[in-house]
């Protein structure tokens, strides 16, 4: 009987420790994605300045003396157009929901595990 609560206790540390990693790993995955995301958002608006500087240098208005010129054409050529997530979005979401599940399954099924060995050992 120790060796199967033993043994019980063991698997219901891998399980815990295996969801744990999973939710780290998903959270680093996570986090990058939404750094590259700014980091989009960030090259899109120093464009849009770069733009809007050159239109305010050439303008009555500036009499700083400062003049900015913009590329307008290689700002039209690598301009990232943002087309609407459809099938691929719900694809990951779809994914994601099943991950939670599963990773959430392992976490309460290995907590249970521990809890059963620590009560039966007594």
């Amino acid at each position: 009987m120790k060796s199967i609560l033993k043994n019980l206790e063991g698997t219901g540390l891998i399980f815990i420790l295996f969801s744990f990693g999973w939710q780290m790993f998903e959270t680093d995955l996570s986090n990058q994605s939404t750094y590259l995301n700014n980091y989009h958002i960030h090259k899109k608006l120093d464009k849009i300045y770069m733009i809007t500087a050159d239109l305010y240098s050439q303008s009555k208005l500036n009499h700083s003396g400062t003049y900015t010129s913009a590329d307008f054409s290689d700002i039209v050529n690598n301009w990232e157009y943002f087309d609407e997530p459809g099938k691929e979005i719900e694809s990951v979401n779809r994914q994601l929901d099943w991950t939670f599940f599963f990773r959430s399954l392992l976490y309460i099924v290995g907590s249970l595990m521990l809890i059963i060995s620590k009560f039966k050992s007594k």
